[in-house]
């Protein structure tokens, strides 16, 4: 089992990274209140890949909008020898599930509370992801905030740009009318392809390894609220489809 080394990757214990002028959201995060979560707090300068991740790890996923971290916890546990980063823009949310992590022993996977759009465009190197786990990202259903959705015409080169050639996009919701425009969106480009067998062969959950568990996915089960599911495998580089 790989092990890997915290207090190398944290030794001054969570970091604040400045950088100023990039987006409101940044000057508004809090330092995190423990110095032994593996938790980053996000500022105004890009943390340098090497603050993410260790040297001598092998394949990276990542998660976008981790909430609770269900899903993180049961991907670091079932899955050592691969390393995960979680992202949360909400400090609270990123503190409870970096606590969730040190509480389950988990050295194979590191929070991050930060904008995931800065991180994948500052911070991620070219081809660095095998996965990228988008689960029940914020529709934001009023006009005025759509804005804010993660899934807009710029979403697919920048997450083709982080993601490896084959690597797996992997995307869960439970509004229609939005996933409907994620469709759309991916459709639009030609740096990825829908893979049906894919989603096929992970049903509606294979336990972390794709599309959860997460808290949202158990609630709309209960609630028996439709949840759509979709795998987009990278086909191309933004630079090479140019």
């Amino acid at each position: 089992m790989r092990t890997y080394d915290r207090q190398m990757m944290n030794a001054a214990g969570p970091k604040r990274i400045h950088r100023s002028g990039r987006l409101a959201f940044r000057a508004q995060v809090r330092e995190a209140k423990r110095d032994d979560l593996p938790l980053l707090v996000a500022g105004d300068a890009p943390f340098a890949w090497s603050d993410l991740v260790p040297a001598d790890a092998g394949e990276v996923e990542m998660e976008i909008g981790c909430g609770k971290g269900s899903f993180l916890v049961a991907a670091a546990q079932s899955r050592p020898e691969t390393f995960f980063l979680g992202v949360e823009a909400g400090p609270a949310y990123a503190s409870y599930c970096a606590d969730r992590l040190a509480r389950n022993g988990l050295s194979n996977a590191q929070m991050l509370s930060d904008d995931a759009r800065l991180l994948l465009a500052d911070s991620v190197p070219a081809g660095a992801l095998s996965r990228l786990h988008v689960y029940y990202p914020d529709p934001w259903p009023k006009r005025r905030h759509r804005k804010r959705r993660l899934f807009d015409l710029e979403w697919p080169e920048l997450s083709a740009r982080a993601l490896r050639i084959g690597g797996e996009l992997l995307i869960a919701t439970d509004n229609t009318r939005y996933f409907g425009e994620i469709l759309a969106v991916m459709g639009s480009t030609s740096l990825f392809r829908r893979d049906s067998q894919r989603e096929r062969e992970y049903g509606d959950e294979s336990p972390g390894l794709a599309f959860g568990p997460t808290n949202f996915a158990q609630k709309y089960l209960k609630e028996g609220r439709a949840r759509h599911r979709a795998v987009y495998r990278c086909i191309a580089h933004p630079q090479d489809a140019q």
